[in-house]
């Protein structure tokens, strides 16, 4: 949460897998988080700018999986839309408040003592590296 509140990540956004890449996922012939990384170095190359931002991936209570993150309150989101677009939907909404920002950090730190075998990744967060707090 302090990496959320300290780069003032004000925009919530959850990336979803259409059912071809699920399948893909499930067969193994691509990767969530590299699609994921995928995503955000075309944004950078779009933006012309390195950002902060933050990723959490899991599944669904019905096991679908998707990718939590949060963005720059400024990030022009259409990007993330159109380049997601092949892979699923993007969805996102703007947090009004600091408190708003605070609680959806602490809502993506849930479960972050949850077993690695009920995870889609290893690692429970992912944040772009060169902003503070260093993770």
């Amino acid at each position: 949460m302090e990496y959320v509140v300290a780069n003032k990540l004000g925009t919530s956004g959850i990336l979803t897998f259409n059912d071809l890449r699920l399948e893909q996922l499930a067969d193994g012939s691509i990767d969530m988080m590299h699609q994921f990384s995928l995503l955000m170095k075309h944004l950078r190359r779009q933006v012309d700018t390195s950002f902060p931002y933050t990723a959490v991936p899991e599944f669904s209570r019905t096991g679908r999986a998707h990718i939590h993150f949060m963005l720059p309150y400024d990030f022009p989101y259409i990007l993330v839309k159109e380049k997601w677009s092949e892979n699923g939907k993007a969805l996102h909404r703007v947090l009004p408040t600091i408190l708003r920002i605070k609680k959806y950090g602490f809502y993506l730190g849930k479960d972050f003592d949850k077993p690695e075998w009920e995870r889609p990744t290893k690692r429970r967060a992912f944040n772009a590296q060169g902003f503070k707090p260093e993770p």
